[in-house]
């Protein structure tokens, strides 16, 4: 079996054609929604 076959990822992509800024605003907000989901209380948000 080829072990190209098994990737999860698309052969084609590569970690350098990342946009990690991107990826870094994107984790920011949902980590700020979180936060705030657990101080109201609402845990159920939090894990959604």
């Amino acid at each position: 079996m080829n072990a190209a076959a098994l990737a999860c990822a698309p052969s084609g992509k590569s970690w350098d054609g990342i946009d990690w800024i991107a990826v870094q605003r994107s984790v920011k907000g949902l980590q700020a929604r979180i936060v705030k989901a657990v101080q109201d209380g609402r845990h159920n948000k939090a894990r959604a």
